[in-house]
């Protein structure tokens, strides 16, 4: 994980090498000869990464507008802080530092202090071969982690609907017939309303339809719906329906603020992307590549 600093013009005076860490970050500074001008290690902090910057400016004596930088990985938060800073950021495979690390040492052996020589070098040498990292427009940098907190949520959705059908399956399996291929809001309402075989007896129709028709369900009626969950119950001991309730209130609560955090995060997706439809409109007067997609 490391990264490398050269100029923008292709004539580098200097090139920095830093192996960077969860905890802190490994900095070697060459020149053009190869010599090793400068190392040190800094933490990872906001200071750290702050002092990081300045203190590469002081070892090669050039402003950031003359620095370029590479990294093992294209994100992260070296990256950004270095991007944020002015600098040009590059990256490179780890298979690839993996063999440039062979002409330092065959063994192959981790070092950091040897890593961000060998990153410094390979610069020197072969700054072909770093791919440019262009800095993030902040609407796609915003995007991409809605989109990342959406899959997160989405996982975390699917096991809660899983083990809800499983505890359904010990005690309720009518009611599990009316989940269907996916949990809506009005299963959760219902389920709060009618939690074992037992309450379902003493409900009313006009009292599930009420739900019904807030949630705007059509497929199954009140009657329908009552049938299946008066049907007939399991025959189990009523510590087992206690702790399944109990169990699936917890789950219940977790799938409603999933619930919401999704849609909240589908409405700022649409936001984000309805903000950059506009500022394509802008640029040009044809139809945006957003408007074609959505066609």
């Amino acid at each position: 994980m490391e990264i490398l600093i050269y100029m923008k013009n292709g004539k580098s005076l200097f090139f920095a090498g830093i192996d960077w860490g969860k905890n802190s970050h490994q900095v070697c500074v060459v020149n053009q000869e190869g010599s090793v001008v400068g190392e040190k290690s800094f933490k990872h902090t906001g200071g750290g990464l702050f002092e990081m910057s300045q203190w590469m400016r002081e070892v090669s004596g050039s402003e950031d507008c003359d620095m370029a930088v590479a990294i093992e990985v294209n994100q992260g938060p070296v990256v950004e802080s270095l991007c944020e800073q002015g600098f040009m950021v590059y990256s490179i495979n780890p298979k690839q530092l993996d063999r440039f690390r062979d002409r330092f040492c065959v063994s192959g052996a981790k070092d950091d202090r040897k890593d961000a020589l060998v990153l410094a070098s390979a610069l020197r040498t072969d700054r072909k071969h770093f791919r440019y990292v262009e800095p993030q427009d902040c609407d796609v940098i915003a995007l991409r982690e809605f989109n990342r907190t959406r899959e997160e949520l989405t996982s975390e959705r699917t096991r809660l609907v899983n083990r809800l059908r499983a505890l359904l399956w010990r005690y309720y399996p009518q009611f599990e017939e009316l989940l269907g291929s996916t949990v809506r809001p009005w299963h959760l309402e219902l389920w709060e309303l009618m939690p074992c075989p037992c309450a379902a007896k003493g409900k009313r129709a006009s009292t599930v339809q009420k739900i019904l028709k807030r949630n705007r369900v059509r497929r199954i009626g009140a009657e329908e719906a009552l049938k299946i969950l008066r049907a007939e119950e399991i025959n189990v001991s009523d510590a087992t329906v206690r702790s399944c309730i109990f169990h699936i209130t917890s789950v219940v609560e977790r799938l409603k603020v999933a619930d919401r955090q999704l849609k909240e995060i589908k409405d700022s997706i649409d936001k984000i992307i309805e903000t950059m439809n506009e500022k394509l409109k802008a640029e040009g007067g044809g139809p945006t590549d957003i408007e074609i997609l959505r066609l």
